[in-house]
C-alpha cells in the first residue's frame, strides 16, 4: 500500500474548511514588541489526572527554516492535535508558536514512556515528522516525570528544564 502524500489537502467541494487553524483560534496572543508573535493554546485535559501518580511530561521545540511552511505545520498540527485526542496514554497537551520567529513547542503529558511512544510511531504523526523534517531546523525534546498534582505543567517550568539540558 502505497503511503499517503500529507503535503496535498483535500479540496472541499461548497465550503471553505478553517478547521486547521481552529486550534490557534482560541488562544492567548501577545505581542512581544515588533519581533515576534506568540500564540499559546490554553492547556487541553484528555483523562482525569491522579493527584499522587507520576506521570511523563514532554517539551518539544520544532523550528521551522521558512515562513512558507507555516500553513503546512498548522494543517499537520491539527491532525496531531486529532491524534491526540484518540492515544491511549495521552492526559493533555498545550501548544505555543512565536509564528514571526517560526517557532514551536508542544507540551504533553503522558501515562507511561510508552504511551508517548507508540502515539510518535503511529500514523499520522509518524508521517508528519518525515514531511517536515526537511522543512526543520534544529528539534530538541525535553523529558520528565511529573506528579499529577504538577499538572497541567507550567511552560516556564518546562523552559526552564530545556535550558538546564542544553
Amino acid at each position: 500500500m502505497a503511503a499517503k502524500d500529507l503535503t496535498q489537502r483535500p479540496r472541499r467541494a461548497g465550503r471553505r474548511d478553517h478547521g486547521e487553524l481552529g486550534t490557534l483560534g482560541c488562544c492567548n496572543a501577545n505581542l512581544e514588541g515588533a519581533r515576534t508573535l506568540e500564540v499559546v493554546t490554553p492547556w487541553k485535559t484528555l483523562v482525569p489526572v491522579e493527584v499522587g501518580r507520576e506521570y511523563v511530561a514532554l517539551l518539544s521545540y520544532l523550528p521551522l527554516r521558512s515562513y512558507s511552511k507555516i500553513p503546512l505545520f498548522a494543517r499537520f498540527s491539527y491532525a496531531v492535535h486529532r491524534q491526540m485526542l484518540a492515544s491511549p496514554g495521552a492526559v493533555g497537551y498545550s501548544m505555543r508558536a512565536k509564528l514571526l520567529n517560526r517557532q514551536f513547542w508542544t507540551l504533553s503529558v503522558w501515562e507511561s514512556d510508552r504511551a508517548l511512544r507508540e502515539f510518535v510511531a503511529k500514523v499520522p504523526h509518524s508521517e508528519i515528522m518525515k514531511a517536515l523534517a526537511p522543512d526543520m531546523g534544529a528539534t530538541a525534546f525535553t523529558r520528565w516525570k511529573i506528579l499529577g498534582s504538577g499538572i497541567p505543567p507550567r511552560w516556564d517550568d518546562a523552559d526552564r528544564r530545556s535550558a538546564q539540558e542544553s
